[in-house]
């Protein structure tokens, strides 16, 4: 039984190290953060269950704490990670926001893409703009399968034919392995999105091969599933109250568990998905810092504060 999660930090948590060959990991401490980077090779993807490319986690423990410095200092360190990671473009910059706008756990993706500096537009009026050194970026809402009837795949490589992007940023709502990293996380990677894959609910692929130009995607996890979350507790249970029942469960695997713990709470196909109860209010602020990071990293010719002061105009 796996246990769900699209963060590249947490599957290599879970691997088992002797045998994970082709994938490197480093940590360093960045101010308040802490950035994770993990480089999957080729022979190591399978293994990780994660696509051959980089993976940035940032984590920010004390995000949801009222720090009024912590957001800003989250949306730098963002813009420059996510800076690094696509480098140089002089070409369309094409900004995805995936999810259900309706769903609030599943709203990230919309809601960052409506705050992103969009440009395109004004390439026919570029003497009025040209002293703001502007890149062109453009931003599309594919909304999701069950309302449109229509892969989000199929509509981003329809607008992608279209735009003819040199590169696409994919922006989405992940799940974790771990509830204390829902909303306190954020994931960079170079390998396109599998929607749905952290919720077990598994789409086309959004990647270079599927929509013809390089993908880039960034997330924050928003949802663990109650089996994980029952997991977690058994095991606090089996460290701490050593009777016959916690024995039973403390010779299990943790995989195993979940196992358990699935069918007991009724099932796979029944299995619970669970967010915070401030959860619009959480992605509401994690919106306005990743929607401000992508416009920073997307306009490095411009000043930082400029691109603040047109985004909230």
């Amino acid at each position: 039984m796996n246990l769900r999660t699209d963060l590249a930090i947490e599957a290599h948590e879970l691997a088992d190290k002797a045998e994970l060959s082709g994938v490197r990991a480093e940590t360093h401490q960045a101010g308040a953060f802490s950035v994770t980077r993990v480089r999957v090779e080729e022979d190591g993807a399978a293994k990780l269950g994660k696509p051959k490319g980089e993976y940035v986690t940032v984590e920010a423990p004390h995000l949801l704490f009222d720090d009024p410095e912590l957001p800003e200092a989250l949306t730098r360190l963002v813009a420059e990670e996510l800076s690094r990671m696509m480098g140089r473009c002089d070409g369309v910059t094409l900004v995805v926001g995936l999810g259900n706008r309706d769903i609030t756990a599943d709203a990230l993706g919309p809601m960052t893409a409506e705050r992103v500096l969009v440009t395109r537009h004004l390439q026919a009026e570029m003497p009025l703009f040209s002293h703001l050194n502007l890149s062109p970026v453009c931003a599309v809402i594919p909304g999701v399968l069950g309302l449109t009837g229509i892969e989000t795949a199929e509509i981003v490589r329809g607008v992608a034919e279209r735009v003819k992007p040199a590169r696409i940023l994919l922006i989405d709502a992940l799940a974790a392995r771990r509830m204390e990293r829902v909303n306190t996380t954020v994931q960079l990677s170079d390998t396109g999105i599998q929607p749905g894959a952290g919720i077990g609910n598994h789409r086309l692929a959004l990647d270079e091969e599927t929509l013809g130009a390089p993908v880039f995607s960034l997330g924050v996890p928003t949802v663990v599933d109650a089996a994980t979350i029952a997991a977690d507790a058994l095991s606090g249970l089996c460290r701490h109250a050593p009777d016959s029942f916690a024995s039973f469960f403390a010779g299990m695997s943790e995989s195993d568990r979940r196992g358990v713990l699935v069918e007991v709470l009724g099932g796979a196909e029944q299995n619970q998905i669970v967010t915070p109860k401030e959860m619009d209010g959480h992605v509401r602020r994690l919106a306005g810092i990743l929607g401000e990071a992508v416009s920073v990293a997307l306009q490095p010719r411009t000043d930082p504060q400029l691109i603040r002061d047109l985004i909230f105009t």
